[in-house]
């Protein structure tokens, strides 16, 4: 299995997710938080860059990013889109927003969704403050 931002197949990376492991060392996936990076999307030719940092951002503070710019391709209609990335989200502890999330119509509807049932919202900055040590 490829990983969808890099391209990478070798044993270095987890099957769940991106994370790289160190030669012997079991993978850290299920002690790191989930957190479902929010942003705009549509209409910003370089939305694939901007989360890929959001995701290296999160992961250097300890957790485990799920960027939906990396497991949705380009090519996918925006209510199909929506759907997927909702999935996505539903399966993460909380949510890490970018900057320009409020400039998103479907960034909104999944701030709005995830409020709404109790997953918790904050900006990546927020996130790294509130981890604990």
């Amino acid at each position: 299995m490829k990983c969808m931002s890099c391209k990478h197949d070798g044993s270095a990376y987890c099957m769940r997710g991106y994370l790289k492991r160190n030669a012997g060392e079991e993978c850290r996936y299920y002690e790191m938080l989930k957190l479902y990076l929010c942003g705009k999307v549509s209409g910003d030719a370089h939305y694939r860059d901007k989360f890929l940092d959001g995701e290296q951002e999160l992961y250097e503070a300890g957790f485990c990013p799920v960027n939906p710019a990396a497991c949705i391709p380009p090519d996918t209609d925006w209510k199909e889109a929506m759907r997927k990335a909702v999935s996505l989200m539903l399966q993460c502890d909380g949510v890490a927003l970018l900057p320009d999330w409020k400039k998103s119509k479907g960034a909104k509807i999944e701030v709005t969704l995830a409020q709404s049932i109790g997953i918790p919202v904050k900006t990546i900055r927020e996130w790294e403050k509130a981890k604990p040590e």
